[in-house]
């Protein structure tokens, strides 16, 4: 924020921001609902039973009608039950700083894989220790050991699907954080420099605001002493009771201290979604959490095709659209309006002390050295400039946001491929459990295995080969400019199979992954270090 810091913890700067509201919220479904009066009703029933002896003792088919009661219990309201360790579990962990930026995020993206593997384990523990033998002598039949083994068979499929899960998970959140923490914080900056010089110079007017609240302190000080003021003075030094100040367009602008500094989300304008860039600034590659990562990216990738989030204040309230830049012409015309904006009259430059108006002196030195082209010895940045500069930054930002949903797409089509993996291994695992793959059922499903794999090897080794490609070498972004086999293209689109270039004659030509892994591949242009 642009106000004076908070005595808060500089440890602790995400206490609140690593946690969505929708999280915070208890909300209680019809189903949990049914099972707490299922609960309550139940309990009463069991109590009841175990008090009074002849029920205590009664049998029903050949079982005590307490254990039924039990049983019954546990299937109908172990979820809730498990549902209500788990938030025990998430309470804990919410009072652990680092606990709460590392885990929480995992905890509740997989809140429903563990409730229901502790669901199905309780299950299981009340089977086996109620009913499993008594059940299988009383009824001398071995088919009822398939009840167990079903049980346990769901109990392993719900496991094996956690661990599945947490491992995409972990894995894509990582290969976000190290791959383009550092792009999405960088466009984010260039995106709150627009913001920020696109309005009133806010600083200037926060310490003129402060010259005054120092100026009417004195004057109350000289009335109390009876000293005679001059109404002139008097007049000048008060502020008006609407709590507006002139801004630098000649419009009425709110006070500085009241200005959010949120970057926005994108069309919705709910500011929920953005983040301060005071916040931005202070995380980095190892103490961003997966909560605010997952926010960054969302920022970027909903916010880019509607605007770039610069909220161009044009004295004439054009349409909210008509400042939106979407094409390079418009940010040409939006650095020429921020230009005019932040310069002075009649003045070829914008100077350091320029920004420094709009600006805190350590954020006016990084935007400083964000243009090429400055004089670095007088701190000066010309029109042509600015112009480049926001050029590019349009172009960053908007290869950014397609290479974010391409990768997107990608781990979506990995996870399937993955679901499909462990779909076949937690079948064969069910089979083994059940006693139905026998040694010639194995050598069969082995036999296949080996016909699929050789059939299908070529297949198999191109999408190994893309996923390498893609995740582990990854050589270019989109917008980049490539040379292979002495053509220069530039990255349009990148899929987890193929690639899609850009010719210089606007042919697109699409080339697999595991072939471009094979060849010398010339980057000539990287856009996300010219943004």
């Amino acid at each position: 924020m642009l106000g004076r810091a908070g005595d808060e913890d500089e440890d602790d700067i995400f206490l609140e921001e690593d946690l969505p509201e929708e999280f915070k919220k208890t909300q209680v479904g019809a189903m949990a609902l049914l099972q707490l009066v299922s609960l309550v009703l139940i309990v009463g029933a069991l109590v009841y039973t175990l008090a009074i002896p002849a029920l205590k003792h009664k049998d029903l088919w050949k079982l005590k009608l307490w254990k039924w009661e039990v049983m019954v219990l546990v299937l109908i309201c172990g979820r809730l039950v498990s549902g209500w360790m788990i938030r025990l579990v998430v309470f804990f962990i919410e009072r652990n700083f680092l606990l709460r930026k590392r885990v929480l995020y995992f905890v509740y993206g997989l809140r429903k894989a563990v409730q229901n593997c502790l669901w199905l384990g309780l299950v299981l523990i009340a089977w086996h220790a109620l009913f499993d033998k008594k059940v299988e002598r009383e009824t001398n039949s071995d088919r009822l050991r398939y009840v167990t083994k079903v049980l346990v068979c769901f109990l392993v499929g719900t496991l094996l699907w956690l661990i599945k899960t947490l491992i995409i998970k972990v894995l894509a959140w990582s290969f976000h954080v190290s791959t383009y923490f550092e792009r999405i914080q960088k466009s984010l900056f260039n995106q709150y420099v627009i913001e920020t010089l696109s309005g009133p110079p806010v600083i200037e007017i926060w310490r003129r605001q402060e010259e005054e609240e120092e100026i009417a302190c004195d004057l109350q000080t000289l009335q109390k002493a009876e000293v005679t003021v001059r109404p002139d003075l008097r007049a000048a030094a008060f502020p008006t009771e609407s709590g507006m100040v002139v801004g630098s367009g000649g419009g009425l602008q709110r006070s500085p201290r009241e200005k959010n500094t949120k970057l926005s989300p994108g069309l919705s304008g709910n500011s929920e979604g953005g983040i301060t860039m005071e916040h931005l600034q202070k995380m980095n590659p190892k103490n961003v959490s997966a909560w605010n990562m997952k926010r960054l990216i969302n920022v970027v990738r909903h916010g880019f095709h509607s605007t770039l989030d610069e909220q161009i204040q044009d004295s004439s309230q054009e349409d909210e659209s008509a400042t939106m830049i979407t094409s390079e012409n418009e940010a040409k015309a939006a650095a020429r309006k921020i230009f005019r904006n932040v310069a002075k009259p009649n003045s070829k430059f914008i100077y350091l002390e320029d920004l420094k108006r709009f600006m805190k002196d350590h954020e006016a030195l990084n935007t400083m050295s964000l243009f090429e082209g400055v004089d670095e010895c007088k701190n000066i940045i010309s029109k042509s400039c600015l112009e480049n500069w926001l050029v590019n930054a349009f172009r960053g930002r908007r290869a950014l946001a397609l290479t974010l949903n391409d990768t997107r797409t990608a781990v979506d089509k990995l996870h399937h491929v993955v679901n499909v993996i462990v779909g076949i291994i937690i079948l064969i695992i069910w089979l083994l459990i059940l006693g139905i793959a026998t040694s010639k059922f194995l050598f069969f499903l082995y036999s296949l295995l080996v016909l699929v794999a050789f059939i299908f090897r070529y297949t198999c080794k191109t999408i190994f080969e893309g996923i390498v490609f893609l995740f582990v070498m990854r050589p270019y972004d989109v917008g980049d400019r490539c040379e292979i086999d002495g053509v220069q293209m530039v990255v349009e689109e990148i899929n987890i199979l193929t690639t899609v270039f850009l010719r210089y004659d606007n042919q697109k030509i699409i080339y697999p992954n595991s072939t471009l892994a094979t060849k010398a591949v010339g980057i000539q242009y990287r856009l996300h270090n010219q943004d």
